[in-house]
């Protein structure tokens, strides 16, 4: 049995701890950024909930309705990606955007009050 070489055996040790460190790198970057794209996403995501609770308007019937002041393009284009719903404590459902028509999406959820939720909707079976 042959020995190697000191500058042999040290290249081989020194490649596996660079790859030990790019490697655990890579994946401590990536955690952050998914991190950090979350945040982004739910922050913009309260802030389109406050524009369109603000924007709304009680109507006769206890119906909350978004005013004329909402002036999101994206509610009434198809397939937008920006859909909006509001529903009473009952489940009732008092306004849905237009954008949702056709996409077999489902809103609705049961949230205690003041509690936020970021799951991703359901689509309804047909």
């Amino acid at each position: 049995m042959r020995t190697r070489s000191l500058s042999t055996r040290l290249l081989a040790s020194v490649s596996v701890v660079l790859v030990l460190f790019f490697g655990t790198t890579i994946l401590v970057l990536d955690k952050v950024y998914r991190d950090l794209s979350d945040n982004a996403i739910r922050t913009r995501l309260e802030l389109q909930v406050s524009v369109l609770v603000s924007a709304s308007d009680e109507q006769a019937g206890n119906k909350l309705i978004p005013g004329e002041s909402l002036n999101q393009a994206r509610f009434t284009h198809l397939g937008s990606g920006l859909y909006g719903q509001i529903d009473r404590d009952d489940g009732e459902t008092m306004w849905r955007s237009e954008s949702l028509t056709g996409t077999g999406l489902n809103l609705a959820q049961k949230l205690a009050p003041g509690k936020r939720s970021s799951s991703a909707p359901r689509r309804v079976s047909r």
